[in-house]
């Protein structure tokens, strides 16, 4: 480890010791932000492709389980939470999902089919409908990428007051070569035959379920940018610019001047001991993963991470 990542990593295990508990919504255990180091030289890129293969996140798998399990959650979801859905509408959906292997497999070479998932075990075990995602990704003729997930559901909503971010600075407009874009017009045009639907149930106890549910896409020059692409537009993963923690009023007026003071040493060292300050969140359902991580000047990447559970208790 560098000497500049090792200081700053020290230094975040001395604030966080001992743990610094933090409650994000209906995560009534709560979690604890724990150090994290990301060493360039060791783990490549910080970036999410890099990110997931390197947690065991990403799971390879073949393109038709993935068809099937578009299939089973889009049956799962709309039988659930949309009554007025009728069989003959959820056999005309069923089918023409079907429909999409030939194209996606003819028209894209070096296709990928890919779970996102912290515990996917096999497709035995994949059950719910609104777990973690299943991917196609592909290269085009032209050597860009294209990809396609289906939207999941995220039930933890992280108030500003609680996690202070902003968005990310607009990067560079990205370039695709003419006949990938014509190709994403034509897998767009695709998608849009099993039409979006808005989801919303009342699930007792002041728990609700509010969806999108919608088949989605993303295209890029490259195979790591069309994956960040796609699990930000799957909903999977978000990326914003940290500003700082917080906690709302109710739990700062539970809090001991201790740990309050802890709160602002560790704001304040964040900000001044790194550069580039990202919030990173990976959500899986009722899993949370958020990293709050800056670059050192050895271009490693250090900082804290949360990992939490939403517990429904009606």
């Amino acid at each position: 480890m560098n000497p500049d990542t090792e200081q700053v990593f020290g230094t975040l295990q001395t604030l966080l010791d001992p743990p610094l508990t933090f409650y994000l919504p209906y995560h009534e255990d709560g979690g604890s932000w724990v150090p994290y180091v990301w060493l360039a030289d060791r783990n490549g890129e910080f970036n999410p492709l890099n990110f997931c293969r390197d947690r065991g996140w990403l799971h390879l798998t073949d393109a038709d389980r993935v068809i099937n399990a578009w299939q089973e959650a889009d049956r799962s979801r709309l039988t659930m939470y949309h009554s007025h859905v009728s069989k003959a509408i959820l056999a005309e959906r069923n089918s023409t999902i079907a429909g999409w292997l030939q194209p996606l497999t003819s028209q894209l070479r070096a296709l990928e089919a890919y779970v996102v998932s912290p515990g996917f075990t096999g497709f035995q075990d994949y059950n719910s409908p609104d777990f973690s995602p299943s991917l196609m990704l592909g290269e085009t003729p032209d050597g860009d990428w294209i990809g396609v997930g289906l939207s999941v559901y995220k039930p933890t909503e992280i108030p500003q007051t609680m996690l202070f971010r902003s968005p990310r600075p607009a990067s560079e407009p990205i370039s695709l070569a003419a006949r990938t874009i014509a190709l994403q017009n034509q897998i767009q045009t695709m998608l849009e035959d099993v039409a979006a639907v808005d989801l919303y149930a009342e699930l007792g106890g002041g728990y609700y379920y509010n969806h999108c549910h919608q088949f989605v896409q993303a295209a890029a020059p490259t195979q790591t940018l069309a994956l960040e692409q796609l699990l930000q537009a799957v909903r999977v993963l978000e990326i914003h610019t940290f500003n700082h923690l917080s906690w709302d009023e109710e739990l700062r007026a539970s809090c001991s001047d201790t740990d309050e003071l802890r709160d602002e040493r560790l704001n304040q060292f964040l900000q001044q001991s790194l550069s580039q300050l990202t919030v990173v969140r990976y959500s899986f359902f009722t899993e949370e993963n958020i990293y709050v991580v800056g670059r050192t000047q050895s271009e490693d990447w250090v900082g804290i991470h949360l990992q939490s559970e939403y517990i429904y208790n009606p």
